[in-house]
């Protein structure tokens, strides 16, 4: 019958008391919830972690048009720091100028500067990073000079510390690169947390940067002039083709440190005479070209991507971020140092994962067992609660025979043993 067949099982479920129970079911529950919600692409190794990174990227503070001829062909992106994070970019190639003399810690591509502060840069980094508390910037410092140059080399990245540290930004110096690179982007996270809120990581010198000088718009190999600009297929395809191969010849290969494939034009003076023939600039010289939508295009011929930089980012950024997002997603488990990195925590944490799914399972159909049970055996349920309730050793009063019910009055409770024997145990109060 039904009462026997569940009686059957009172001894077990009446051994702990109901609450233990219960909280071992919350346990599980939650050791459940929080292994699937751990996001996959923290257990990436941070050097195969594909961003944009946004080239030059202060100069977006620099004027630009007629009066100012010669930013625009140092302008490499038309806005600031916030568009460019809003646009894609969660890399951003930061250049430092440290001028003793004025006491200035500002920015420059090349000798052009921009003044905008440092300090100013990070307070804004920071602002952006606080409301979006689940992404990661990482600040590409390099090329950090003053008036004299080689002169302020060191001086300059005393003051980039210096301030970094004021500031409360993590900053990691070129004896940490490997060490940096070989870390998962959760392990990033946790140690480029900021006190106001998101994560900034900042690295001196530690991204491969794969410059490549002739990777140009315009040129010519002998009487063969090409642009990229042109409105010939061929003459356009032509610097395409050449920077394809650039940088396919990068993104076969693992990256085991941070590193660049630099999907833009690098400036040439051919760069500068084709611009100046077609009223452009190097903005306009990207999204003419649609080199940034290009690059989308070709994502699948990528083997391994760490960091694309670009310029213009802000031209197709969203778009290719969503399509690095989604590459990610799918072609993670093909990078073979990250399986060697992560194989193993990701295989505790599938056993981890299914254990706890099982023992959760039955959980929930012991506690649905014992709610029928108790539904259905009122009786023996009432003799639990009492003070005198049964612990589970009176049932062996029914021997070799077995236990299949109960009955409790005032003063005693009634086995029912399997072999229709009936045995009465005083119930003490």
């Amino acid at each position: 019958s039904t009462q026997s067949t569940w009686g059957s099982f009172n001894p077990v479920f009446r051994q702990g008391p109901r609450k233990m129970r219960f909280s071992v079911c919350v346990v599980l529950s939650f050791v459940v919830v929080c292994a699937f919600a751990k996001p996959l692409s923290d257990d990436t190794r941070f050097s195969h972690y594909p961003m944009i990174s946004a080239h030059d990227s202060a100069t977006g503070y620099l004027p630009g048009g007629f009066l100012h001829p010669i930013n625009d062909y140092t302008k490499t992106q038309s806005k600031g720091f916030t568009s460019q994070l809003d646009c894609g970019a969660r890399a951003l190639d930061f250049r430092p100028w440290w001028d003793a003399k004025k006491q200035k810690l500002i920015f420059h591509h090349a000798t052009v500067t921009v003044n905008t502060q440092v300090t100013d840069a990070l307070d804004e980094l920071k602002r952006w990073a606080q409301t979006h508390p689940s992404e990661l910037i990482l600040l590409d410092v390099s090329h950090c000079l003053g008036p004299g140059h080689q002169h302020s080399f060191q001086e300059c990245y005393d003051e980039v510390a210096k301030v970094f540290r004021q500031q409360g930004v993590p900053l990691f110096d070129q004896g940490s690169c490997g060490m940096v690179s070989g870390l998962t982007v959760g392990e990033v996270k946790q140690r480029s947390k900021l006190a106001s809120g998101g994560h900034i990581i900042a690295v001196i010198d530690c991204v491969r940067q794969n410059w490549q000088s002739d990777i140009s718009c315009a040129g010519h190999e002998g009487n063969y002039v090409w642009s990229c600009m042109d409105s010939s297929f061929e003459l356009a395809s032509h610097a395409f083709s050449r920077l394809w191969s650039y940088a396919t010849s990068i993104t076969d290969n693992v990256p085991y440190q941070l590193s660049a494939v630099q999907l833009l034009w690098q400036e040439t003076v051919g760069d500068i005479v084709d611009g100046i023939a077609h009223f452009s600039s190097l903005t306009d010289m990207e999204r003419h070209s649609h080199i940034n939508a290009e690059a989308i295009n070709h994502l699948s011929s990528f083997k391994y991507v760490n960091l694309i930089m670009m310029n213009e980012v802000c031209d197709s950024g969203p778009a290719l971020y969503a399509a690095l997002m989604a590459r990610h997603d799918t072609s993670a488990p093909d990078f073979a140092a990250q399986q060697a990195v992560t194989s193993t925590g990701s295989s505790i944490s599938v056993v981890v994962v299914v254990v706890a799914a099982v023992a959760l399972v039955a959980c929930v159909v012991g506690v649905v067992a014992v709610a029928r049970w108790r539904r259905d055996n009122p009786s023996a349920s009432a003799a639990q609660q009492s003070s005198g309730a049964l612990d589970g050793t009176e049932y062996q009063q029914c021997g070799d025979s077995g236990f299949m019910s109960s009955s409790t009055t005032s003063s005693s409770v009634q086995l029912l043993c399997s072999q229709s024997q009936v045995l009465e145990v005083p119930l003490v109060v």
